[in-house]
């Protein structure tokens, strides 16, 4: 009879660690939970700022694009009035054959050193 007073027992203090731990995953579970919710209100919030972000940056940009267009463009007419080509004009082979030479002297002494 004592041995089965000590198994009740036993079982009984085994049936309540597990309760505990079962609880205690429960505890956790709603914790995690709780995390992920918040989680995704920041997102969510960073997706809606990014999103207001980017439009921004992107109507700066197309500004900042059409003020350079407008720029270049009164470059060349400015350049036009005086007179300036609009294009440098094409060197002749025989000036590249004396630029090419020179740079493969110069790196030909630069190997020597």
């Amino acid at each position: 009879e004592v041995l089965m007073d000590e198994c009740m027992a036993q079982a009984r203090n085994e049936h309540g660690r597990e309760e505990t731990k079962v609880a205690q995953l429960r505890e956790l579970v709603n914790m995690a939970e709780g995390d992920i919710l918040v989680m995704r209100e920041r997102l969510a919030s960073c997706q809606g700022l990014t999103k207001s972000a980017m439009y921004e940056l992107t109507s700066r940009l197309e500004v900042l694009e059409r003020m350079v267009h407008n720029s270049l463009a009164d470059l060349v007419m400015i350049a036009g009035a005086a007179g300036l080509p609009d294009a440098k004009p094409a060197q002749s082979p025989n000036q590249r054959s004396k630029l090419d030479s020179t740079v493969g002297g110069l790196r030909s002494l630069g190997a020597r050193e």
